[in-house]
């Protein structure tokens, strides 16, 4: 049990995930990059999730998305809320700390927050806010994902960037890996074989989406332009991968700077 050594915390908490509420917490310009939220307003949050149940096939991910969207949300607020107050304890980077971190992150933007993404229109210009309702570029499922997650980034300005750039910005720093000229069976035996399971970002000529690595299998979940819509494939099933010349990766919950980045709700620059 975590111990609340300041009363003013708890009640910040309590502010940001009842108080206001999901639906009004943003009313400046999403666009003003100086902007600190944990979300933009969102108008609607039933989905219908019928649409979501496409394409099931091998996959061993969750697909269906249950409930109300905001609820994820409120629920996801409130355990970085937690983190806030124990990450102010520590004296370094904490090894077990941030793995439970990176646990937590990814089950929350993966198994419950994307799933209400699935089967959401594809389209170049596509930037809704509302999880399918709309269209949405590949950029602006990163970046608007993300944001809802509860990372501080202006979703326009990290969408419109080239697909390396977007990587680099959420990457905190590291050095990302890079493949050229390979093959994506090729990609997919190195990566297996080297890197640990966790959520990464992937960079392709002109796409971006999320990589996710969980035992031997790997996973594009993106914007897809093949199928006209948000989904989730199995990586070397990806005609998306396939065309691309380069494969540019960067990590997220497996990088203990960009977690640290989201818990202290410090800002993604660009």
């Amino acid at each position: 049990m975590i111990n609340f050594h300041s009363e003013l915390l708890i009640v910040f908490c309590v502010i940001i995930v009842s108080g206001y509420g999901i639906h009004s917490l943003l009313k400046q310009d999403v666009r003003n990059d100086q902007a600190v939220v944990l979300y933009d307003t969102l108008e609607e949050s039933s989905v219908d999730t019928k649409k979501n149940d496409d394409k099931k096939h091998k996959l061993c991910l969750n697909k269906t998305a249950s409930g109300e969207y905001t609820e994820y949300l409120e629920a996801l607020a409130r355990e970085k809320c937690y983190l806030q107050n124990e990450i102010a304890t520590l004296t370094g980077a904490d090894s077990v700390f941030y793995s439970g971190v990176a646990k937590l992150f990814e089950a929350y933007l993966v198994d419950s927050i994307i799933p209400f993404w699935y089967g959401t229109s594809y389209d170049f210009n596509g930037h809704t806010n509302v999880p399918g309702k709309g269209k949405v570029a590949c950029g602006y499922l990163v970046s608007t994902s993300l944001k809802h997650a509860g990372v501080n980034v202006n979703r326009f300005k990290l969408a419109q960037q080239a697909a390396s750039d977007i990587v680099d910005a959420l990457n905190s720093g590291k050095k990302p890996r890079i493949y050229r000229n390979v093959s994506v069976l090729e990609v997919q035996q190195d990566f297996l074989e080297n890197e640990a399971d966790g959520l990464y970002v992937l960079g392709l000529d002109y796409h971006v989406g999320f990589l996710l690595k969980r035992s031997d299998s790997l996973y594009f979940i993106h914007a897809d332009y093949f199928s006209g819509a948000v989904a989730a494939e199995l990586f070397e099933e990806s005609y998306a991968a396939e065309g691309s010349q380069i494969f540019y990766i960067g990590e997220l919950s497996t990088n203990y700077e960009f977690l640290r980045k989201w818990i202290k709700n410090e800002p993604i620059h660009i």
